[in-house]
């Protein structure tokens, strides 16, 4: 009788973790496709953003950590980031990271109120990061372009990637319980 019940635990381990792998790998693929679809910071911002925040609830934090990571430099390799900017990325995987720790930990309070605080951050973050990032550059028209970037479309984009993830989230619940 321990057996069985060993098994059927073994099992619904196997089973959770599979599960989420897939999540996972579903969150790094959106996530990483976005950026060939369309290079526009208006769009694609959103959309990553939408992803980061989902990939919390369906992955949990170390799975969105994951997630904040691997389409950056995914992209970077397979030509769909200027390699110009190249040296911004590990300021974009920290920015991801501190919005979906941030997100994470406050969602607690609310969903919307997890948006606002993991997005403020992100872009308190990388703002303060700007003057790093234009020293690391060689050209200072990319490092204009770099600080435009993550200037204040930074905050718009994390804030609309939350709203789209609210919405998602709220329609699969709806659909799927």
């Amino acid at each position: 009788m321990q057996t069985q019940s060993i098994t059927k635990v073994k099992n619904l381990i196997n089973a959770r973790a599979f599960s989420i792998t897939l999540r996972l790998v579903i969150f790094i693929a959106v996530a990483t496709a976005i950026p060939a679809i369309s290079r526009a910071q208006w769009m694609t911002g959103p959309l990553v953003n939408m992803v980061l925040f989902l990939s919390v609830i369906y992955c949990g934090l170390s799975g969105a950590l994951i997630v904040g990571m691997i389409p950056s430099v995914i992209a970077l390799s397979v030509g769909l980031l200027p390699v110009a900017i190249a040296p911004a990325i590990p300021f974009i995987m920290i920015g991801n990271a501190v919005m979906v720790s941030i997100f994470y930990l406050a969602k607690k309070k609310g969903f919307l109120i997890g948006v606002i605080d993991g997005s403020l951050l992100k872009f308190i973050f990388l703002l303060l990061t700007v003057p790093i990032i234009a020293r690391l550059v060689a050209s200072s028209a990319i490092a204009r372009k770099i600080a435009l970037m993550f200037g204040w479309p930074q905050l718009v984009t994390a804030l609309a990637g939350g709203v789209l993830a609210w919405g998602t989230h709220k329609f699969l619940l709806s659909r799927y319980q």
